[in-house]
């Protein structure tokens, strides 16, 4: 295989890997938002929201607050690690950010 080949090849396993993780980000998002919603929000008496609500108002969220820059000069592999940091990094440090919080009150 040529260098050329090698690196589409690489590209495509890329993009698999990144709509293989759409739903887990999808689903950890939704996860993070419910229980957040539960301890902040519920105490004010709004009623707790399910999973799917989550995750519809999860993809709004980032609907609306969407940024893209396409010219920034990221390489693959930086894409790749904030690709990574986005799914796992964020909703785990907002629940735990939210558990000290609700640890407080």
């Amino acid at each position: 295989m040529s260098t050329k080949e090698n690196e589409v090849l690489r590209d495509g396993m890329l993009v698999m890997f990144a709509v293989f993780l759409l739903p887990i980000h999808l689903l950890l998002d939704a996860l993070a938002l419910s229980i957040l919603w539960r301890w902040f929000l519920v105490p004010f008496g709004l009623p707790e929201i399910s999973l799917v609500q989550a995750a519809g108002l999860s993809l709004l969220g980032g609907f609306i607050a969407h940024q893209s820059n396409p010219d920034c000069g990221e390489t693959k592999r930086e894409w790749f690690k904030r690709l990574l940091g986005v799914t796992f990094a964020n909703p785990l440090l907002a629940l735990f950010i939210g558990w000290i919080i609700h640890l407080m009150m």
